[in-house]
């Protein structure tokens, strides 16, 4: 059977993409969105080598790139050790269809990723609650909600949903999304205290609001230029609930990031060295 996939025509009319995407940066994404590897869920294994060969760049290229989409337009993660690669709005306009064909092909996969974490980034964007469900269970190891409805949950299968809890009991559902959140703060520092404090956090305001409102302040640093000693501990971030501000550049630090950056957007002249259409 032919292996596809589908790429929307709003893809071109995206604000992200018609304003920050460098002609690199369309080319890098569609390849990551339709190459050989591509799978159903948004998760697979690929090499920064084989990344390399078939676009036609060298592997510091694919490096540079690669810390571009992870770190700047933050739509991908990608796990050094497993070599596995998460598209995190895959599940936003892929995974809403629940036909049989769909979600078999869907469970296959599942059961192949090795980074569990990667299976919850997706989960928050996927529209279909069913299929939402399913990354959970996988996430948890509960094997037998990844079976088809007629399948055989014998003792076999038990023994290995024992095994899959047994791992997965030291990391649970909160401790992905604190690491989401983590990868996004620009202080890392306090890592234990930080936790508790985004444990309290979660008891009155949603993962969404506190992710989303760290990425505000994410953003704002970044752009501020705003030198450690002034950036907020994470612990304080999340006891003030500072989450819920919004953050907005003044004249001086927009003035401040021209004159030191000449613009957001702007690649170090070596960023694209090598890269040949």
């Amino acid at each position: 059977m032919a292996k596809y996939r589908v790429v929307h025509t709003a893809f071109w009319e995206d604000s992200k993409v018609t304003e920050m995407f460098t002609p690199e940066d369309k080319y890098f994404y569609l390849y990551l969105l339709t190459n050989p590897n591509a799978s159903q869920i948004g998760i697979y294994e690929i090499t920064k080598k084989k990344m390399a060969f078939e676009m036609g760049w060298t592997i510091e290229s694919v490096n540079a790139i690669l810390e571009r989409f992870i770190n700047h337009h933050r739509l991908i993660t990608y796990n050094t050790e497993t070599r596995e690669i998460c598209i995190l709005n895959w599940g936003k306009y892929n995974l809403y269809n629940t036909g049989k064909p769909i979600l078999d092909c869907v469970r296959s996969e599942l059961r192949k990723v090795k980074d569990k974490t990667q299976l919850l980034r997706i989960a928050q964007h996927i529209p279909n609650e069913y299929i939402k469900t399913l990354f959970v269970k996988a996430f948890e190891g509960i094997e037998q909600e990844l079976s088809t409805a007629n399948s055989d949950s014998g003792e076999k299968e038990k023994e290995k949903e024992k095994e899959k809890e047994k791992e997965n009991k030291t990391y649970t559902h909160l401790h992905a999304q604190f690491d989401s959140f983590w990868e996004v703060y620009p202080k890392k520092v306090d890592k234990k205290r930080a936790l508790e404090k985004f444990k309290q956090a979660l008891k009155k305001h949603s993962f969404e609001q506190i992710l989303e409102g760290t990425q505000r302040y994410a953003h704002y640093i970044a752009h501020a230029h705003t030198i450690d000693q002034y950036i907020r501990y994470p612990s304080t971030f999340l006891n003030n609930h500072n989450y819920l501000d919004t953050y907005e550049l003044t004249v001086a630090e927009k003035t401040k990031g021209v004159k030191s950056n000449e613009g957001d957007n702007k690649l170090d002249p070596e960023y694209f060295d090598g890269i040949s259409l």
